[in-house]
């Protein structure tokens, strides 16, 4: 898998490669948090996090007149929250640039699409 070059990331994607670096940081704090059982009020919290991380970056270049920028800022969000919970409950042997990867493998066709 190859994924986009760190320049060639999109805005609204630049946490993408931090955000599983510090979470690998803090491993036991992450799993304990995106497991089911988690902290329903601490998971809201970081998905809340992730999707200002993301509205921030998203320019209006970004988003395909027929989509909301609230629901493409909540899709990209709530794709990482799945995936980071898939990260730490059924793959923690992958490593960060294969999360990265993983992740700019599944969202970089939003930005490529046509409006």
């Amino acid at each position: 898998m190859q994924s986009a070059a760190p320049d060639r990331i999109p805005g609204p994607l630049l946490f993408s490669l931090p955000m599983p670096a510090h979470m690998h940081g803090v491993k036991e704090m992450f799993v304990a948090l995106l497991r089911p059982e988690g902290s329903r009020t601490v998971q809201h919290m970081f998905h809340r996090t992730l999707c200002s991380l993301v509205s921030e970056g998203l320019k209006s270049d970004h988003v395909p007149e027929s989509v909301p920028k609230s629901v493409l800022v909540e899709f990209i969000a709530g794709g990482f929250m799945a995936m980071a919970r898939w990260w730490v409950t059924e793959a923690p042997e992958k490593s960060i640039n294969e999360i990265h990867e993983l992740f700019m493998n599944l969202v970089i066709p939003l930005f490529s699409r046509k409006k």
